[in-house]
C-alpha cells in the first residue's frame, strides 16, 4: 500500500486505485533559482535589498491587504490574471497563466497579487523582519506529486535552493481567513488554491492542480484557474527525492501580474528600498 498522499492540510490514501478521504497532513512546495548574470561589460547590479519594516508598523501587516491596496497601480479594469515564468536548470521552461477569481475570493486574491508585485509585506523567515518585495521571485517548486499537484510558494525557497532543508515550513508572517464557496470546487484541472495547516492558516504557498481532487473540496481557498495544462503536467511529472521535491530544481522567476487587455509593463509594485 502506498504512503499518504499529503497536501499542506489535507491528506489521502490509496487503495485500489481509488483515493480515500485524508489520514494525514498534506503540503506541497516550490523553489527558487538565482537571477541572471549581468554582462562583463556592463556595472555589477547591486542586489535588490529588502526594505525592513519600522516596528510600529509591524501590526498592521499582519492584517489583510484590500484588494484595492494590492492592486494599486495596475493599468486597466479588466478581469486580474497571474503569470507564472518557470525555469528549469536555468533555462526557461515555460509560463502558466491563470486567470484570478477576485469576485470569488478577493483577499486571497488581494494577499497573493500583494505578494506577487512586491506590495505586501512579508516576515522573512530567516532574518525573522518584516520586508517589503516580491515574495515569489526565483521561488523554487518545493514539492510535486505526479497526477495531483505541484506545490510553491515557501518563503524558505526564496533565494534558496535547498529550502534551508525545511521545505514546506515557511510562511509569511501572517494568515488569512479562509474563503470557502460551494461553487468552487477541485474538479478540473488547473485549481489554483492556497495550501494551509488547517482552517484559517493560508498564508503564501500555493498549489495547482494537474487534475480533478474531490477530496480537497472545502478545505483550501479557490482563487484561480490556469490553463496551459501540458506545462503542469510536466512540472509534477519530474523526477523527485523522497520529499517529493524535483532532484532539478524548477523555479518560478517571476510571477507578472496583469488585467486582462493591459500589458504586462507595469505589472509589478514599486521596487523594494533599502
Amino acid at each position: 500500500m502506498n504512503p499518504p498522499l499529503k497536501v499542506d492540510g489535507v491528506s489521502a490514501r490509496r487503495r485500489s486505485g481509488t483515493w480515500t478521504q485524508p489520514l494525514g497532513t498534506l503540503v506541497l512546495s516550490l523553489l527558487s533559482l538565482g537571477m541572471g548574470v549581468a554582462p562583463a561589460v556592463a556595472k555589477p547590479k547591486l542586489p535588490v535589498v529588502a526594505r525592513p519594516l519600522p516596528a510600529a508598523e509591524v501590526p498592521a501587516m499582519t492584517t489583510p491587504m484590500s484588494l484595492e491596496q494590492a492592486t494599486a497601480g495596475l493599468p486597466g479594469t479588466g478581469p486580474l490574471q497571474a503569470e507564472l515564468e518557470l525555469f528549469s536548470d536555468s533555462k526557461p521552461l515555460g509560463t502558466i497563466h491563470c486567470q484570478l477569481l477576485s469576485d470569488k475570493a478577493p483577499l486571497a486574491v488581494a494577499q497573493f497579487v500583494g505578494l506577487a508585485r512586491g506590495v505586501r509585506p512579508w516576515k522573512e523567515p530567516r532574518s525573522q523582519k518584516w520586508v517589503q518585495r516580491p515574495l515569489y521571485e526565483n521561488n523554487l517548486v518545493h514539492r510535486v506529486i505526479a497526477g495531483q499537484l505541484l506545490q510553491a510558494g515557501d518563503p524558505l525557497c526564496t533565494g534558496d535552493a535547498s529550502c534551508s532543508g525545511m521545505a514546506g515550513s515557511g510562511d509569511p508572517g501572517f494568515a488569512i481567513p479562509d474563503e470557502l464557496r460551494p461553487e468552487l470546487r477541485f474538479d478540473r484541472p488547473g485549481v489554483l488554491a492556497w495550501a494551509n495547516r488547517g482552517p484559517g492558516t493560508s498564508g503564501s504557498q500555493f498549489v495547482i492542480t494537474e487534475k480533478e481532487l474531490p477530496w480537497l473540496d472545502g478545505r483550501h481557498t479557490i482563487f484561480g484557474l490556469c490553463q496551459d495544462q501540458a506545462l503542469i503536467e510536466q512540472v509534477t511529472h519530474v523526477e523527485f527525492s523522497a520529499r517529493d521535491m524535483p532532484k532539478v530544481a524548477i523555479v518560478i522567476k517571476r510571477i507578472n501580474i496583469t488585467r486582462q487587455g493591459a500589458g504586462a509593463a507595469t505589472a509589478r509594485g514599486p521596487r523594494a528600498k533599502k
